[in-house]
C-alpha cells in the first residue's frame, strides 16, 4: 500500500487524554495579541504565482491543505508546520493526476504557502506562533468532535496493552517472513507496520499512526524489539 493510503486508515480506539499529550498543545498557549500580530503578518504575505494567478490551483491547494490538517487530527499528530508540509507531500503525490498542471509541478510553492493560506481563512484555522523553539502550530478553530487528543511519539511511557504488543511483534515477524526491509525512519517504519496491520494483523488497525510510531520508538528503546539503522 502507498504511504497516503496507509495514513488514512485506522479510526483509533478511544483512550483518555493524558495531561502529557494535552501539554503538547498547551505549551503554545500565549498572548492573544501576539497571535493576532503573527497571523496578520502571514496574511499579508504574497502567495506564489501558481496560487495567486490560477483560481483552480488555489482551490485545489485549499482542499489539499484541509485534508492534510484533517488527517493529522485523525492520526493524532500535532499539526506543526513541518508535519503539515510532510503530509502535503504525501497527498500531493497520491493526488497529482487530479491536480492542475501548474499545481502538480508546484509542490514547493504549496508547502511554502501553508501559513499564508491558513492565515487567509481565520474562520477555519487558528495559527499559533512558535514557542520554545517549536514550529508554528495550525489548529482547526473548531475541534472535531471525534478527536481523541495528541500523541507524543517521543514519550517514554508505555500505555499499550499486551494484546497490542503481541500484534506489533507478529507484524514484525510477518515483515521478516516476506523479507520487507524496515525503513530507518520511525515514521516510515510505522507506515510499513500499519500497512501490515491492516492486511495481516487487525490487532493494530484500531491504533492511530502516531501510536504505531510511538510503539516503534519504544520498541527501539525500552522494549528492545527493533533496531533501526541509518543508511
Amino acid at each position: 500500500p502507498s504511504v497516503a493510503s496507509a495514513l488514512l486508515g485506522g479510526g483509533g480506539m478511544p483512550r483518555p487524554r493524558s495531561d502529557h499529550t494535552e501539554n503538547l498543545q498547551g505549551r503554545y498557549m500565549m498572548d492573544e495579541e501576539r497571535c493576532k500580530d503573527f497571523v496578520n503578518v502571514l496574511r499579508r504575505r504574497v502567495l506564489p504565482p501558481v496560487l495567486a494567478e490560477d483560481a483552480t490551483a488555489h482551490e485545489q491547494a485549499r482542499k489539499l491543505l484541509y485534508e492534510a490538517v484533517s488527517t493529522l487530527y485523525a492520526q493524532r499528530y500535532l499539526p506543526v508546520l513541518g508535519a503539515i508540509q510532510r503530509r502535503l507531500k504525501e497527498l500531493h503525490g497520491s493526488e497529482s493526476a487530479n491536480l492542475t498542471h501548474a499545481l502538480s509541478h508546484g509542490l514547493s510553492a504549496l508547502t511554502h504557502a501553508v501559513l499564508p493560506l491558513c492565515a487567509r481563512e481565520p474562520e477555519l484555522y487558528r495559527i499559533l506562533p512558535p514557542a520554545h523553539c517549536d514550529q508554528p502550530l495550525v489548529l482547526f478553530k473548531e475541534e472535531p468532535m471525534w478527536f481523541e487528543g495528541w500523541v507524543d511519539v517521543e514519550d517514554r511511557a508505555d500505555p499499550y496493552t499486551q494484546w497490542e504488543w503481541a500484534a506489533f511483534t507478529t507484524a514484525l515477524r510477518f515483515m521478516e517472513v516476506v523479507r520487507a526491509p524496515m525503513h530507518n525512519s520511525p515514521y516510515l517504519a510505522a507506515v510499513q507496520i500499519r500497512s501490515v496491520g491492516f492486511d495481516a494483523m487487525p490487532g493494530l488497525a484500531h491504533l492511530a499512526l502516531s501510536q504505531i510510531e510511538h510503539m516503534v520508538r519504544l520498541a527501539c528503546g525500552p522494549r528492545k524489539l527493533l533496531a533501526l539503522h541509518a543508511d
